[in-house]
């Protein structure tokens, strides 16, 4: 909690009010909602979960591999910062 409260301030202040963070969330959140809607209906087929997740099985196995070593290999180095840099 201590490095979210380091984060946000800027010299005591907050750079943002809370419920502007919302609306910014809020906003984007029905943008791309909205964008996938309408490009879904563009496409004129249904994309299921496993479609969305494996990308119509149209990317290879070295490109799926080196993604997955990227997300593990950054959120340990997250975490490993993390418990060194004590705030």
């Amino acid at each position: 909690m201590q490095l979210v409260n380091y984060l946000i301030k800027d010299e005591g202040e907050n750079m943002l009010t809370v419920s502007t963070g919302y609306l910014i969330l809020l906003f984007f959140g029905v943008f791309f909602t909205s964008l996938t809607i309408i490009m879904q209906r563009h496409r004129k087929t249904e994309m299921t979960a496993e479609q969305f997740s494996t990308a119509g099985r149209s990317v290879g196995v070295a490109l799926a591999s080196a993604s997955i070593i990227a997300a593990w290999t950054w959120a340990a180095s997250m975490v490993e910062y993390s418990k060194k840099k004590r705030i």
